[in-house]
């Protein structure tokens, strides 16, 4: 039987959620993604701006090729994204729905232009170096992206749970 579906005498109309996968590990794991990718980042940009324009990532030198350094806008990306670390943390601790999809949306939305940036502007740091550049980030925003969806799907499917419980559990009273 599928969710929806009537069964045999008895049965409810009740989502089959133990053949569903585990939607709050997906949820956790997409979390601990984007918390870790904030981390690397965020950490290096904000304590060793230096380092992270001359040799950030392994040594690659990615921000030297895209023009002058500067100490104050590299201090305030590595700021952005640990406060962005930060809210994704939250979300991971607490796992309310409004929690998990905001921060998964804007974690997404943040990522996208920066992932259209880079590909755009691939002749800069050549096209080699784009992939990773580009690649990490559109797995960002995919990862953004299914962890709002499966969140969104979790709500859901508990909601109608707890729907289809509540008359058999009054019906007990």
């Amino acid at each position: 039987m599928t969710t929806g579906e009537t069964g045999e005498k008895g049965t409810t109309n009740m989502p089959n959620l133990t053949r569903a996968p585990n939607r709050p590990l997906i949820i956790r794991l997409c979390l601990l993604f984007l918390i870790l990718e904030g981390l690397v980042i965020g950490v290096h940009a904000l304590f060793f701006p230096r380092y992270f324009y001359e040799e950030f990532f392994l040594g690659a030198g990615w921000l030297k090729a895209m023009g002058p350094y500067s100490e104050h806008l590299t201090m305030d990306a590595g700021a952005l994204y640990l406060g962005m670390t930060v809210a994704t943390f939250h979300a991971a601790r607490r796992m309310t729905p409004d929690y998990v999809q905001g921060i998964c949306i804007a974690q997404a939305v943040a990522a996208f232009p920066h992932m259209c940036y880079h590909i755009y502007h691939w002749r800069m740091s050549g096209f080699v170096d784009t992939i990773p550049q580009a690649g990490t980030l559109f797995v960002t925003v995919v990862i953004g992206l299914v962890g709002a969806f499966v969140s969104r799907r979790h709500e859901q499917e508990t909601a109608l749970a707890r729907d289809a419980a509540a008359p058999a559990a009054a019906t007990r009273n």
